[in-house]
């Protein structure tokens, strides 16, 4: 802000604004002691361009942001300090249209140096005006910014690893929260499946058993610790009861079509022992929440008692 006001101050000084000037025998002091203090500012690079953006005076500071002496710049276009990108785009031009229009034009951007190395630019542009109000020039304020911008950029980067890190620590507590549910609820069909009076297998979408209830384990004789893992065909080895031919497989049946079946009559449970009995069953998809099918459920009861009645 001070800035700017010692800005409109020479801009009055050195057109003679009434309002602003000076008595008549101090304006060339004046305007030599503020010349004297904006060409010693070394943080901020001050300079003037003509109305067509030419480079007309350079101080300390524009050396220290840019590079170049006065001997180097004054009488360039200050375009040369634009990225190549910028200037096919005619930013340089469309800045100080803009700055011509506002009065000022402030913005932040990559500079370039005259090394060719890139800095990133706070950058102010005023436009110089005589008592009439006719466009003199431009006075052109730029501040490095760079260290500030690698700042932001630290910051932002590490605010984006600790949303990361936020969103997979809540990933991995959901996660282990669905599992904990998951065997909950595992643990509580497995008690609801074994309180049951019908015989109970479950296998996965292979047709491995994962799961035999103790009605299942006394009509096919095997023990459920023995039959995890196995295909169902190994332990439900069933018949016709006159033909003694196997029929299909139900779980593999399910598997196949995606729908509950049952077993025919007069179909014959052979136990482990070679023990026969008449059973009835029936075998029903297990899908997900998405309707993917993740195994089977088979249900089956020893039919002697009823066959008798």
């Amino acid at each position: 802000m001070l800035l700017n006001r010692f800005l409109s101050w020479w801009s009055a000084v050195r057109h003679g604004t009434p309002a602003q000037a000076a008595p008549s025998a101090r304006p060339r002091a004046t305007e030599a002691d503020f010349r004297w203090l904006v060409e010693g500012v070394r943080d901020y690079a001050i300079f003037m361009l003509d109305p067509r953006g030419f480079i007309l005076t350079w101080n300390r500071g524009g050396e220290h942001a840019y590079g170049y002496n006065p001997g180097d710049i004054i009488g360039q276009h200050f375009s040369v300090f634009y990225p190549a990108d910028d200037i096919r785009a005619r930013k340089p031009e469309r800045d100080l249209e803009l700055a011509a229009a506002q009065d000022t034009y402030e913005e932040e951007g990559w500079r370039v140096r005259k090394d060719g190395s890139q800095f990133w630019a706070n950058v102010l542009i005023t436009a110089l005006r005589d008592g009439q109000g006719k466009l003199r020039g431009f006075s052109k304020v730029t501040r490095d910014m760079t260290e500030r911008r690698l700042a932001e950029e630290n910051v932002r980067s590490l605010l984006r690893e600790e949303a990361a890190r936020a969103a997979a620590e809540a990933r991995a507590v959901e996660a282990e929260r669905a599992k904990r549910e998951e065997q909950r609820q595992r643990t509580q069909l497995q008690v609801t499946l074994s309180c049951i009076g019908d015989g109970v297998i479950v296998t996965d979408a292979d047709g491995n058993v994962t799961f035999a209830n103790p009605v299942a384990e006394v009509l096919t004789g095997w023990h459920s610790a023995e039959i995890i893992g196995k295909p169902l065909e190994s332990v439900f080895n069933i018949v016709n009861e006159f033909t003694r031919v196997p029929p299909p497989n139900p779980v593999r049946r399910v598997l196949e079509t995606g729908v509950t079946v049952g077993l025919a009559n007069h179909t014959m449970l052979i136990a482990r022992d070679g023990s026969e009995r008449p059973i009835d069953d029936s075998a029903a998809p297990i899908r997900t929440d998405d309707g993917a099918l993740i195994g089977v459920v088979l249900v089956f009861r020893d039919v002697t008692e009823s066959r008798k009645a």
